[in-house]
């Protein structure tokens, strides 16, 4: 496939010259010639097809006057890119092209040109390019004191993808599922393949890049350093519209798209700093992470610009200090209020000693990544629980992503929060009835949201909203995805069963990027 950048806009600019040329040589013969028009008709306003398929497109061209021939060309370009790098796909009329674009969506512009009068028109429509890995759900589980990966879409179910696919699963616990776009260079096209949609898989001993169209590993913990890599003990992976990292052995290490994706950008060093980062931590798309420095026991971020974990600064607008002495993290959770805009996040804090709760609220406005208000601390509330609530023996936890409340759980039993009134009730189904059967353990939750909306085409969109609650009995799990009712959730859950015991879930759609995940 060859590239030729900015064609559209260089025909357009040849057109605009031609009639301007015209127009200054009048010499006043004004018997105009009506030119004929032509009619494209046989092309859909979107396409969707898988990885590897052959996509046939038959245009039909009618025209006014007989005996008119056109050149044809079919182009592309990735909408999620910037800088609208055009792709020419086919020079003939019908475009037969075998996809082997990376999973995204995509603008497909089929241009055609009078031979006899030059003038060029365009017929544009889009194009999504998916797998049959790209749109479902993931698991990150343990299995058999390993990790590996499980889906779920519709009907199929596909189990041990990574034993499957690498021919064993990866040694150790499972700590973090994450996502990434990957680049490579492919050596026999001689050229660089952007936007690979990945997942970065880590286990407590291992950490790996995997393609999610094919499941193939795109590259290794040691290959993703300039230099001598550290030795591997993951905690978690983030991205975002500035900077992308992962916590490694408590350092954090860090690089920015602005600088190539990864794959051509590599890590080198950890940020400067004496601290030692909790894999507790939350963050939206755009906004800086925020962390717990474990050694001096305070709320910390990181930015692009200083090359060093900064630990949020009391000044004479906090209202708390920043002083954690003797807690720990449990949780972190942000509450999604758009993309560019900073929310507000929450973070359940558990003491050593006696093993007492408390939530601390932090308006996350102040943690936008383009004031200097992220370095300061803007904690707004600090809640003690009682201890002789159901949130004092809490397992595990999800903040709801549109509304001021935290799930939670205790065994079996599903709550709910409330953040304002600091209301606990237990989460029920439509009848009233418990959310999960009695006989199962809750180990994982999550409020999964993803509304996605094609901004040039707004036929083009996917909303997904699900209470994900995971559950294990023995050595087998059940994965329910509860459609949300107020505080409460709708009956006839989907539920997804498989080996092992959960630990995260991921909604994959072949429209997700680096700015749409909220963690």
């Amino acid at each position: 496939m060859k590239s030729n950048r900015y064609i559209i806009i260089a025909a357009a600019l040849l057109t605009l010259l031609h009639t301007f040329v015209s127009c200054y040589e009048d010499k006043g013969n004004y018997d105009y010639i009506d030119l004929p028009q032509a009619e494209v008709k046989g092309i859909a306003e979107a396409y969707v097809t898988n990885l590897l398929d052959m996509l046939e497109i038959d245009p039909q061209i009618s025209t006014t006057a007989a005996d008119q021939e056109y050149d044809c060309m079919w182009m592309c370009y990735n909408k999620k890119d910037f800088r609208k790098k055009i792709d020419t796909l086919s020079t003939d009329r019908v475009l037969r092209y075998k996809v082997t674009l990376p999973l995204s969506t995509y603008q497909l512009v089929f241009a055609y040109k009078n031979k006899k009068t030059a003038v060029t028109k365009y017929v544009n429509a889009s194009l999504t390019v998916q797998s049959a890995y790209s749109r479902g759900w993931y698991v990150l589980k343990e299995s058999g004191g390993n990790t590996d990966l499980d889906f779920f879409t519709g009907d199929i179910t596909k189990t041990d993808l990574l034993k499957q696919s690498l021919g064993s699963s990866l040694q150790g616990q499972p700590r973090y599922l994450g996502f990434v776009p990957y680049a490579y260079l492919d050596k026999e096209a001689n050229k660089l393949v952007k936007d690979n949609q990945s997942f970065v898989v880590m286990s407590e001993k291992d950490m790996r890049i995997i393609r999610i169209a094919d499941m193939k590993e795109m590259a290794r913990f040691e290959d993703l350093f300039f230099e001598n890599a550290p030795a591997c003990k993951p905690q978690f992976w983030y991205v975002g519209s500035e900077e992308n990292g992962f916590v490694n052995d408590g350092k954090l290490y860090a690089y920015s798209e602005r600088q190539g994706q990864l794959g051509v950008s590599k890590f080198s060093f950890p940020k400067d700093g004496d601290y030692q980062l909790s894999a507790v931590f939350t963050k939206n798309a755009t906004m800086s992470p925020l962390m717990f420095d474990l050694k001096h026991e305070q709320l910390c971020t990181s930015h692009k610009s200083p090359n060093n974990v900064v630990i949020l600064e009391d000044d004479g607008g906090s209202l708390f200090p920043n002083n954690f002495k003797g807690f720990e993290p449990l949780y972190f959770g942000f509450l999604y209020d758009g993309m560019w805009t900073g929310g507000k996040m929450y973070a359940v804090m558990q003491n050593k000693q006696d093993k007492s709760r408390r939530i601390v609220y932090i308006d996350s406005n102040n943690l936008v990544y383009f004031e200097d208000a992220f370095l300061k601390n803007r904690i707004t509330q600090i809640k003690d629980i009682d201890a002789t609530s159901a949130f004092a023996k809490a397992t595990c936890y999800a903040q709801n992503r549109k509304f001021e409340m935290m799930y939670f759980s205790t065994g079996n039993r599903l709550y709910v929060y409330n953040l304002i009134n600091h209301v606990e009730s237990e989460v029920t189904r439509e009848g009233g009835q418990p959310a999960i059967p009695s006989g199962e353990q809750i180990t994982m939750i999550r409020h999964v949201v993803f509304d996605y909306s094609d901004w040039q085409d707004p036929s083009i969109s996917e909303q997904v909203e699900r209470i994900a609650v995971a559950t294990t009995t023995g050595n087998r799990y059940k994965l329910y995805l509860f459609e949300p009712q107020a505080s409460n959730v709708k009956d006839n859950p989907v539920v997804y069963e498989g080996d092992g015991s959960p630990m995260q879930v991921f909604y994959m759609s072949p429209y997700m990027g680096n700015t749409d995940i909220c963690y």
